[in-house]
């Protein structure tokens, strides 16, 4: 007959079994804490989104409608000044919502269209001749620099437009002189697009976040521009669906240089 088991045996496996219920039950409390934290967060980012998108429709919705007020009063100068402010508020407020559009369409996600083998100079050209006339109004020039050689890439090419027009749009925004310049080159594998300016540059330590969907730098306002921050996300979807990388270099109060690169294509257009 096998030896009873003593108390002490008892013991040390009701300690065993406590044990393993209390590992259990903390692992179960800490997953939960979690999925909360997770929503919690969730539900922040959404109401941050909708303050700052109400925020940002608003501004220049009310700047129109007082614009509206003061139009029937103004004269001559005044009169045409006016109307030029109020077309580039009601631009800002389209170019929020077709980005906004543009985003919840794709789900936070891009897919890539239709694909041709095109020159990427020769779309940079044609995006530079429609923001032409926007750049003048400011005052501003847009220097290209074509070293690619007629290099191609296979492309979505009215989402590449989109990503030039975003980055170009950024920099007239953004810049403090009279000069955005747009470089272009490439070697056997890729095609590089550099976008740079001399405006306000990004702080460094918000840097990690461009890029973030709805992100916008704290000193954003100094473009006296309202944006969805989320265009730059936008152009970094689009260009990694190509296969391509995305980047940029930023120094606060100096500039930025913006850039991306698509692969080369060996196949005839």
């Amino acid at each position: 007959m096998a030896p009873r088991p003593s108390e002490e045996h008892f013991g040390h496996v009701l300690k065993e079994y406590d044990d393993e219920i209390f590992a259990s039950l903390v692992a179960e409390y800490v997953n939960q804490l979690d999925i909360l934290q997770r929503e919690n967060a969730i539900l922040r980012s959404q109401y941050d989104f909708v303050s700052s998108l109400s925020h940002q429709l608003r501004t220049p919705l009310t700047a129109v409608k007082f614009g509206l007020e003061t139009l029937d009063q103004a004269t001559g100068e005044e009169r045409a000044a006016t109307i030029k402010e109020l077309r580039q508020r009601a631009e800002n407020v389209i170019g929020i919502i077709d980005n906004l559009l543009f985003f919840t369409e794709k789900a936070g996600q891009y897919q890539l269209g239709s694909t041709a083998v095109a020159a990427v100079a020769e779309l940079a050209s044609a995006v530079i001749d429609t923001l032409r006339p926007t750049a003048e109004e400011r005052g501003i020039a847009i220097k290209i620099s074509d070293r690619t050689g007629g290099a191609r890439s296979q492309m979505d090419q009215s989402a590449i437009m989109r990503v030039l027009i975003i980055l170009l749009d950024n920099a007239l925004t953004y810049r403090r002189g009279a000069l955005v310049r747009l470089v272009m080159t490439a070697n056997r594998w890729s095609v590089r697009v550099s976008v740079h300016d001399d405006g306000i540059g990004i702080p460094a330590d918000e840097q990690s976040r461009i890029g973030e969907p709805f992100f916008r730098a704290s000193n954003a306002s100094l473009g006296k521009n309202e944006g969805s921050g989320i265009s730059l996300h936008m152009a970094r979807l689009i260009v990694e669906a190509h296969g391509g990388r995305y980047g940029f270099k930023s120094k606060e109060n100096e500039g930025s240089e913006f850039w991306f690169e698509l692969p080369v294509s060996r196949k005839e257009a």
